[in-house]
């Protein structure tokens, strides 16, 4: 059991930026819990890793690879904790870690990560492509013939207002 009562914002973000996961491990509750959500995958569920082993794991992986961490805008609280962590590797692409967490007795408790990815300063978005802008060039859609209901939906579906 921690006798910690502050968190130690400092070390935290210290420890990040040197890839010292032996101290940001250190930072969590025995029992903690994160969630990592992509925000490039819409309608993904989350990964969800729960206690310190799966949590060191995670940041283990993190600390060895060669990228180079910046925290911007770290905020802390009695029981709350947010920050932006930037991601860098030399081929030019950007993975952006938004954490928010909750801090009890000092330690994280329970931490939502939200992923985004940039390459060389565009956000991917690989699961909607964005529509090609139209030009004067491009020749005008084919009309669609206005489908009409088969019956009148009525008074007194649900929802209807209309009396």
């Amino acid at each position: 059991m921690s006798t910690q009562t502050r968190f130690d914002l400092t070390g935290l973000i210290g420890a990040i930026e040197s890839s010292d996961s032996a101290y940001q491990v250190a930072l969590y509750a025995e029992h903690a819990e994160v969630q990592i959500a992509d925000g490039d995958a819409i309608g993904q569920a989350p990964q969800v890793l729960s206690g310190r082993a799966a949590i060191a794991h995670w940041i283990e992986d993190l600390a060895t690879r060669r990228l180079v961490h910046r925290v911007i805008d770290p905020r802390v609280d009695r029981t709350s904790l947010s920050f932006v962590d930037e991601l860098h590797d030399s081929e030019g692409t950007t993975v952006i870690h938004r954490r928010t967490a909750e801090i009890t007795t000092g330690q994280i408790s329970q931490e939502t990560v939200t992923v985004e990815t940039k390459v060389h300063g565009q956000t991917l978005r690989p699961r909607c492509p964005a529509a090609a802008p139209m030009t004067d060039e491009d020749p005008d859609p084919a009309p669609r013939a206005w489908a009409r209901p088969a019956t009148s939906p009525g008074r007194y579906l649900a929802g209807n207002f209309l009396g």
